[in-house]
């Protein structure tokens, strides 16, 4: 992959700062929906996006997760996370935790990601 093209960015934020960081052309542009139709029909080549997002517009272009290539790792720093209101009671955010937990534990969490791929 050569720095000099251009690739499509869903936003203007870290993933365009780290982009053009690495001497990339970044486009920006403002729905992962239709980034997603346009590199399906080869409009452009490259779309940094979220693995389970990648492979949920995929699926609903009625395409596989597995038809993508993974270039490189952007980032190895974060994870996403549910954000929640600060407002939002700590039995919620225990119950949400717990519930999530489990669902790692007992594999529910990966058959659903699994669907994606």
């Amino acid at each position: 992959m050569e720095p000099h093209q251009t690739l499509k960015s869903p936003d203007s934020g870290a993933t365009e700062k780290q982009l053009l960081r690495l001497g990339f052309t970044v486009d920006l542009c403002s729905s992962d929906g239709q980034n997603f139709k346009k590199l399906i029909v080869h409009r452009f080549h490259i779309l940094p996006a979220l693995e389970l997002s990648a492979a949920y517009h995929m699926k609903k272009q009625g395409k596989r997760f597995s038809d993508l290539e993974r270039l490189l790792k952007l980032e190895n720093r974060y994870d996403y996370y549910l954000a929640l209101n600060v407002g939002t009671p700590d039995h919620i955010i225990k119950a949400l935790q717990s519930a999530l937990d489990e669902m790692k534990k007992d594999g529910t969490y990966d058959r659903i990601k699994q669907q994606y791929e």
